[in-house]
């Protein structure tokens, strides 16, 4: 119940630390005798948190939190299911949420995930405002808002895709034997 408050409710700054809090729950899982109600409950609504196309896809390594909690579901089934009837009833109650993790595939997800959150621009972290800032400063940009080491003040260059079909060669001319 905690872990699910703390992951649900808590702050951005504990997001490193979910692959730990899971992993822990994970080595414990298999010794679980009994689980409560409301425990097994929201056990599943983190799986479904976890396994929304939003959440899959926001990172490279998102998916590892999933494995996780269904590595836990596969053992608290495997050596505890005496026990933990409360944990089956509720995977079982939401066998729709497993049933679209099983047909999930790149396109529906993100079409689901810009119907749920229409893009209305980017999103920009603090960090990532921060990170941008340092690494060009006001002396990097002109009078006109291009880059200073942009080629041509920020026009095409020759070779570069434009599309007026000269210069197709991607590779620099041979040094000259002077």
């Amino acid at each position: 119940i905690t872990l699910h408050k703390l992951m649900v409710n808590g702050s951005y700054r504990l997001v490193p630390l979910y692959s730990c809090f899971l992993t822990v729950v994970c080595n414990i899982s298999p010794y679980w005798r009994s689980m409560s109600l409301v425990a097994s409950v929201k056990l599943v609504n983190l799986f479904e948190l976890f396994s929304s196309p939003k959440f899959l896809y926001s990172g490279e390594k998102a998916h590892r939190h999933l494995a996780l909690i269904l590595e836990v579901f596969n053992n608290v089934i495997q050596y505890q299911y005496n026990g933990n009837q409360h944990l089956v009833y509720a995977i079982v109650r939401k066998k729709d949420s497993f049933g679209r993790l099983a047909s999930l595939t790149l396109p529906k997800a993100i079409y689901q995930c810009n119907k749920a959150f229409p893009a209305s621009g980017d999103v920009e972290y603090d960090a990532d405002v921060e990170e941008r800032a340092a690494a060009m400063s006001v002396k990097d940009v002109d009078e006109a808002g291009v880059p200073v080491g942009s080629p041509a003040g920020g026009k095409a260059a020759p070779g570069d895709g434009d599309d007026d079909g000269t210069d197709v060669s991607a590779e620099p001319p041979p040094p000259s034997s002077a």
